[in-house]
C-alpha cells in the first residue's frame, strides 16, 4: 500500500483527524484496519429472470502461507498497541480490524506504524 504523505491522512474521519492533532488528555475508541491482503470473493453462476449473472457464494480461503504473513501482521500490531496503550485492543478476525481506546498522541503513533492502513471511529463496536 502506497503511504499517505501526512500519516494522519490515514485517519480518514476529519473530526477524528482534528482530534489526533490536538494535545488533550481525551480518549476516543477507534476502528484500526491493518494492511492485509484482501480476502477474494467467490462467484457462481446464477439466473435471475432469464438473465446470467454471478452472485457472492463465499471467501475464498487464503493459502497456507498468506495465512501465516497476515497472522504474522495481526501478532505484530497488536505487540505494537500493547506497548502503546494502557487497555489491550480487540482483534476482530470477521472484520480483520482492531478495536482501541486511545488518545491524541497515541492516534499519531497508531497513525505512522507500518501496518496501519487507515483509522476510523468506533461507532458500534465495544471494547472490553
Amino acid at each position: 500500500m502506497k503511504q499517505p504523505a501526512n500519516q494522519l491522512d490515514k485517519i480518514l474521519d476529519d473530526k477524528l483527524r482534528e482530534f489526533a492533532r490536538a494535545d488533550l488528555d481525551e480518549e476516543r475508541s477507534v476502528i484500526i484496519e491493518l494492511d492485509l491482503a484482501t480476502p477474494t470473493v467467490q462467484l457462481r453462476p446464477t439466473d435471475r429472470r432469464g438473465a446470467a449473472m454471478h452472485a457472492p457464494s463465499g471467501i475464498m480461503k487464503e493459502s497456507d502461507e498468506q495465512e501465516r504473513a497476515n497472522r504474522r501482521k495481526v501478532e505484530e500490531m497488536q505487540a505494537f498497541l500493547d506497548r502503546l496503550l494502557p487497555q489491550p485492543a480487540n482483534w476482530l478476525w470477521s472484520a480483520q480490524t482492531m478495536i482501541a481506546t486511545a488518545r491524541p498522541a497515541q492516534l499519531r503513533e497508531i497513525a505512522s506504524f507500518h501496518l496501519t492502513k487507515c483509522i476510523r471511529p468506533n461507532r458500534t463496536h465495544t471494547t472490553l
